[in-house]
């Protein structure tokens, strides 16, 4: 994987991976969990993709917030060509091993101000699925439910005020959120505070998101 030849260090990558599908290479594996990352800097493309899916092999509930914490860093520097691939296997981690559904909406919205053209529909609508509670809509976690729901109205509040030209795909989340839960806001966020969040992006919004 060090080889100064760029195929010597692709073959070395694809060789982890194969060991990566079994479970008990992961801790040897992970001795070299920094030299992988490098391997994401990589001016070829294809030794990127390689390190990217090693990386998504890898992880698990000792190491995951860590590659996803790189992972975000990698992803405002990459190039569009990875930065789909990267936004996905974001997303897929975050949700599936966040201790709570607020760090996942806080990981698309960090995505979403470092690659936003990257972030399809999938993404943001998951999101609202997530917020809503289609995902268990007889848990009886109504607390649960309506702090997480208050915290992404909050972040979609911060970022719709914070931000001069948000991009559509911050604009139809943010506008969601605030419509379905901005009564969860602090007292002194008022329904005009709330109207111009969201009116003062409205010129220059696609048709599709007005």
């Amino acid at each position: 994987v060090s080889s100064t030849d760029p195929n010597i260090r692709y073959l070395g990558l694809e060789t982890m991976a194969r060991l990566a599908t079994n479970v008990s290479m992961h801790e040897y594996l992970e001795r070299y969990k920094n030299l992988i990352l490098e391997k994401m800097h990589e001016p070829d493309i294809s030794i990127r993709r390689q390190a990217l899916n090693l990386l998504y092999a890898l992880c698990r509930p000792e190491n995951w917030q860590q590659i996803v914490d790189e992972l975000l860093e990698i992803l405002t520097a990459s190039d569009k060509m990875l930065q789909e691939e990267l936004v996905l296997k974001i997303a897929i981690l975050a949700e599936k091993n966040a201790p709570n559904f607020r760090w996942y909406v806080d990981v698309v919205f960090k995505m979403l101000e470092s690659a936003p053209d990257s972030v399809g529909d999938d993404v943001w609508y998951r999101v609202v699925q997530v917020v809503t509670g289609f995902e268990d809509p007889g848990s009886g976690k109504d607390a649960e439910k309506q702090t997480l729901q208050r915290h992404a109205a909050s972040k979609a509040f911060q970022n719709l005020t914070g931000q001069r030209a948000p991009h559509d795909t911050l604009l139809r989340l943010g506008s969601y959120l605030i419509g379905e839960f901005g009564h969860l806001l602090p007292q002194n966020v008022g329904p005009r505070a709330k109207f111009e969040a969201l009116q003062r992006h409205f010129p220059r919004a696609s048709n599709e998101t007005k």
